[in-house]
């Protein structure tokens, strides 16, 4: 299958309904892939930063590859006790007494995001057992599916 059947595919899901942040990711790969493929049916602002649109797909390709690796190699458990001991962190943190006040609420922030990455590695991790490669995805876009 054609890159652009694949965006089609994508694009029809994507249109009725809701899109999670993995299936952004994966839809913003092929989309710019697609895009690099024929940079002169671009725009003048998009091949004039051709350069940087390379640079934009290989880290979305490497943040999709390390939520690959994070999810092949830990168990469904493994990420349960990994959130459950952040939100304990969490907690510890929240009843010290942190000072300068712009420290604390950066250290909060900061374990509230990671409680929050670690909830959508949850998800993912329920709706994929394993997940598949860039690669093996356009080979194979009937696996897709899983994930709209």
């Amino acid at each position: 299958m054609k890159i652009n059947e694949i965006i089609a595919l994508i694009n029809a899901v994507n249109n009725t309904e809701r899109i999670n942040n993995m299936a952004k990711l994966v839809r913003d790969i092929f989309i710019l892939k697609k895009k690099l493929a024929e940079p002169d049916k671009q725009n003048w602002y998009f091949r004039k930063g051709i350069n940087s649109q390379v640079i934009r797909l290989k880290k979305l390709t490497k943040r999709y590859e390390s939520i690959k690796t994070f999810i092949n190699k830990h168990s469904l458990d493994d990420i349960v006790k990994m959130k459950e001991k952040a939100e304990q962190e969490l907690k510890e943190l929240k009843a010290k007494s942190i000072r300068p006040l712009f420290a604390r609420k950066l250290i909060l922030s900061g374990k509230s995001n990671e409680i929050n990455g670690l909830a959508e590695m949850i998800d993912v991790k329920e709706q994929f057992y394993l997940l598949k490669s860039i690669s093996y995805l356009k080979e194979y876009p009937e696996e897709l599916i899983l994930f709209f």
